[in-house]
């Protein structure tokens, strides 16, 4: 009679190569939830950050941004790795309007329009 050994010794290889292969899914799986979780965060700053730029914006009725260069726009502020770029959009009547890019590289996270009215000093 033949011994069993080589069939039980071989039916534990095959689970641990199972067990490995399961592993190495459930730790790409966990690399890719990280990054997802990364770029969820960054878009979740770059959001507040644009409404609160926004707002700052219309309050101040656009006098927050210092220096336009010539209808290509501004680069309004850094931090935290990002940039806010704002660029001139269409201006109808006393409507201004601008777009504000979020920006972190040259990556885009985030673009909003921006419009207020402006009130002249004539009554």
């Amino acid at each position: 009679m033949r011994s069993k050994t080589p069939l039980v010794l071989m039916e534990q290889l095959i689970m641990v190569l199972v067990f490995a292969l399961a592993a190495a899914i459930c730790l790409q799986v966990f690399v890719y939830a990280e990054q997802v979780s990364q770029r969820n965060e960054a878009l979740a700053e770059a959001a507040l950050l644009a409404q609160s730029t926004a707002e700052e914006l219309k309050e101040s009725s656009g006098a927050v941004l210092l220096k336009w260069e010539d209808g290509e726009g501004c680069v309004y502020m850094e931090g935290n790795g990002l940039r806010i770029e704002a660029r001139e959009a269409e201006t109808v009547c006393a409507l201004r309007q601008i777009d504000l890019q979020v920006m972190d590289g040259d990556d885009v996270l985030m673009e909003i329009p921006v419009a207020w009215q402006e009130v002249k000093g004539d009554g």
